[in-house]
Order: structure tokens, then C-alpha cells, then sequence
């Protein structure tokens, strides 16, 4: 019995198939920390999140600056410096909506279990003295 041609092709794709399903029975990788670091590592995940999105909501605003600043000078003759204002207040608006989540962000980062503990045991130690 001969093979044709395609037949490496199909065991091959049923291979690739076999291996596919097994890839998605596998469990995510857990992250590995120590225990005592832990909390410092997600304060710093989210802190680093707010630093992105603040970054990103700038690229924004001088991207839609840039957008409209184009468009007015194509319109008319110094367009670009006649919409200056316009266009500016635009992109400082744009960019302002997009960093307006990043006070949340920092509040999520901060607001936690070992900080309210900590919060909670400072104040006990300032009230102290003047608690007698």
C-alpha cells in the first residue's frame, strides 16, 4: 500500500491538534513570590498600572493635538496657529479623560488589607499619650 501525498499532512494536522488541546488543559502559571513580599509586589503592579495609564492619556492628547493641528492647517492659510487654542484645550480635554482614572488607580494600590492594619496600629501609637 502506497502513501499519497497528503497523508503527512493530515496526521501532522492531527497531531497539532492533539498537542493544542492539551496545551489548554494546562493551568495559568501562578506568580511567584515570596510571602513577606507579596503585598509589596501588587502595591508596585498597581502602581506601575496608574504610571502607564498616565503616560498613555499624554500620548493621547498630543496625538489629538497633532490630529487637529494637521487638519487646521490643511483648512486655511496659518490655520494651525489660528486653531492653536482651540486645538490645544482639545487635547489637554481628551487627555485629561483618560487620566481621570488614575487617582482610582492609585487608591486601589494603597487601599488594602496590611495598609488599613497599619493605618489603624499608627494611629493607636500617635493616640497614645494623650489617651490618659
Amino acid at each position: 500500500m502506497t502513501q499519497s501525498a497528503t497523508e503527512p499532512i493530515e496526521t501532522t494536522l492531527a497531531e497539532a491538534a492533539d498537542h493544542e488541546e492539551e496545551g489548554r488543559a494546562k493551568k495559568r502559571k501562578k506568580r511567584k513570590t515570596s510571602r513577606g513580599l507579596r503585598e509589596l509586589q501588587r502595591l508596585e503592579r498597581r502602581l506601575s498600572k496608574a504610571a502607564h495609564r498616565s503616560a498613555h492619556a499624554v500620548e493621547r492628547g498630543v496625538a489629538e493635538y497633532r490630529r487637529r493641528r494637521d487638519r487646521s492647517a490643511g483648512k486655511k492659510r496659518d490655520g494651525a496657529l489660528w486653531d492653536m487654542p482651540r486645538n490645544s484645550a482639545e487635547a489637554l480635554a481628551t487627555s485629561l479623560r483618560e487620566a481621570s482614572r488614575v487617582p482610582v488607580d492609585l487608591v486601589r494600590a494603597v487601599d488594602t488589607k496590611t495598609a488599613r492594619r497599619a493605618l489603624r496600629f499608627g494611629t493607636r501609637v500617635l493616640l497614645l499619650p494623650f489617651a490618659r
